[in-house]
């Protein structure tokens, strides 16, 4: 029997260290007197730990793990996802039927009365240092096929599932206003043209996957500098967003 308010009470909020930077350049180890010219997160921004039970069967997390697992093996970063909005892309291997019938069986997950829309699923076998720059997506779907330009008019939300039932998660964001940095276009991302004090950094630690109870983390990922930290084990994660126009 599932103990759900400890489950609930598994996830947590600290400080990141400076062992999650990953050889990212933009931290600096920055002196209170250099961090002061950030404004924090306002309370509406700041991103919140969240737990489910998932409407979905367990088997069925499990199958689409081990498809997109075998191809992620094949795969030189030894990664693969599904991503429902680049289907018929060029070069873009979408014969991934369990994926699909997850999606098909969970399009939608309300929280905090949001409906927010299933938007991929993505499995690592490796570290995935490359994810560890913070950094603003320009879209929900597939975080970086968005108009940067942009941003400044839509709320991109997102809530990140951590999906193993086997490893935790770690999410590290900056507890930082964007409006009051400069951001700079790389990649379809969007990240900070300065170096950022590792002071200013928090991180958000998922628990493995208990059953139908997952835990995840609730983002404006178009307002907010994250990253993914990944370990040696690398990840099994699900996204689901939506964008809002600003009023």
């Amino acid at each position: 029997m599932i103990d759900r308010d400890l489950y609930r009470a598994s996830a947590s909020t600290s400080t990141a260290q400076p062992a999650d930077r990953c050889g990212d350049s933009s931290l600096s180890p920055a002196s209170a007197e250099s961090s002061k010219r950030f404004r924090r997160l306002p309370r509406a921004l700041q991103p919140r730990a969240i737990t489910l039970k998932l409407a979905v069967e367990q088997g069925l997390i499990e199958r689409a793990e081990r498809e997109l697992d075998r191809r992620a093996e094949q795969d030189a970063n030894g990664c693969f996802g599904y991503f429902p909005a680049l289907v018929g892309a060029p070069d873009i291997f979408h014969d991934l039927p369990e994926s699909l019938a997850f999606a098909e069986r969970l399009p939608s997950i309300d929280v905090e009365g949001q409906r927010l829309f299933f938007n991929f699923l993505r499995r690592s076998r490796v570290k995935q240092c490359a994810q560890a720059a913070l950094h603003l997506d320009s879209d929900a779907k597939t975080a970086l096929t968005g108009d940067p330009s942009s941003l400044q008019s839509r709320l991109v939300l997102r809530l990140l599932l951590n999906l193993s039932a086997t490893f935790s998660r770690s999410f590290t964001y900056a507890d930082i206003d964007t409006s009051s940095v400069l951001l700079e276009t790389r990649g379809g991302y969007v990240c900070c043209r300065g170096p950022i004090a590792i002071r200013m950094l928090r991180a958000v630690t998922l628990a493995p996957r208990l059953g139908p109870m997952t835990q995840g983390v609730l983002i404006y990922t178009n307002r907010v500098l994250h990253s993914g930290a990944d370990d040696e084990n690398g990840h099994f994660v699900a996204g689901f967003g939506r964008e809002d126009p600003v009023r």
